[in-house]
């Protein structure tokens, strides 16, 4: 069966590229037929990168956010499905390559614009599934992600060419779930995590526990220093985890709304 045309789209920041690097370390253990495939979109001077992968690289204007990275690594670069990957989304297991051309294959024929590669449960989740996927819901808070995903070159062009962040992209979908439930008919989401993404980054600084977990599996990648999250910060990623699925929306929106007349922060992901 013919290979799907893909590109692997890695929207980044100068300042980032050695995260990015320690990504691609990974995928060159994990999934190496992916790394001819790999486009770095990045925003800076990228004079002292050594790109030792030797990976395509695009570098754009100053001022360009990191979902205008993707469209013009989209503009540049033709394909019959594009991924997107943030630097800190390792992919932590090996790959099927055969598996993945089948993935990408069934989404094409199924016309589905959007997929959210990091699974998750929602106590909104829709029920219609596929082999590898379900639909997403409106009502599922985190159902659209910018972590990792994979999309059409049409839902790029109309999802991204008027955003102003990343940040923006996923609000819009935040508020969007506090409408009436409705299912997306080209929307979707995988139900296993077959690419084993594991986001190990929490404001600027690893996740203790995964960072020390990537350092003993991956003893030849000499990872970026960024220091570690607080035990006490640690604890409460662990809770949010396993909580947040299972509250309904209104109730997460009141208690946002409460923390924030408390605190000056809170993150989107809560």
């Amino acid at each position: 069966m013919k290979a799907v045309n893909y590109k692997i789209v890695m929207p980044t920041v100068a300042k980032y590229l050695p995260i990015t690097d320690n990504f691609l370390s990974i995928l060159k253990v994990n999934w190496p037929q992916a790394m001819d495939n790999i486009i770095v979109s990045v925003v800076g001077d990228i004079s002292k990168w050594s790109n030792v992968h030797n990976v395509a690289v695009i570098n754009n204007p100053k001022g360009t956010t990191l979902p205008g990275c993707i469209v013009n690594a989209v503009q540049q670069y033709e394909a019959d499905i594009y991924l997107s990957f943030l630097g800190d989304a390792f992919l932590n297991g090996k790959i099927d390559d055969k598996k993945m051309h089948s993935l990408m294959r069934e989404l094409i024929s199924q016309k589905i614009s959007y997929c959210n590669l990091v699974p998750q449960i929602h106590i909104e989740a829709g029920n219609r599934t596929n082999r590898s996927f379900r639909l997403l819901s409106n009502r599922e808070r985190y159902g659209h992600s910018f972590v990792a995903f994979a999309c059409t070159r049409e839902f790029i062009e109309s999802e991204f060419l008027n955003e102003e962040s990343d940040r923006d992209f996923e609000i819009k979908y935040l508020k969007l779930a506090q409408e009436p439930k409705f299912m997306f008919e080209d929307r979707a989401i995988l139900k296993e995590n077959i690419f084993h993404i594991y986001p190990s980054i929490q404001k600027g600084k690893w996740d203790r526990i995964r960072i020390r977990s990537l350092r003993n599996k991956y003893q030849q990648v000499e990872f970026e220093n960024l220091g570690v999250i607080s035990p006490g910060y640690e604890l409460f990623l662990v809770l949010r985890r396993v909580i947040i699925p299972f509250l309904p929306n209104d109730l997460v929106k009141s208690v946002k709304s409460k923390l924030k007349r408390k605190v000056n922060y809170f993150d989107t992901d809560d």
